[in-house]
């Protein structure tokens, strides 16, 4: 599995993301990045074989609230 870090911007509902083949690594830096993260800032580790499995999943990283609900209801 892949780990990919994501930095969620909760007011702009924007993400950025980075792969990371080593899951240590990824660790390392959540820890670093969450230490400089403010309030309206959520950054986790999320664990998937591929980003477009990750973007099925948890897809609250990847869209605005509005369509989220949408894509709930459709699901």
């Amino acid at each position: 599995m892949t780990a990919f870090l994501i930095e969620f911007d909760k007011v702009a509902e924007k993400s950025v993301i980075t792969r990371f083949d080593d899951a240590r690594e990824a660790l390392e830096a959540l820890s670093q990045r969450e230490r400089l993260k403010s309030s309206d800032e959520e950054v986790v580790v999320l664990f998937a074989r591929s980003e477009e499995q990750l973007r099925k999943t948890h897809p609250r990283y990847f869209m605005p609230a509005s369509e989220i609900a949408r894509y709930s209801l459709a699901g």
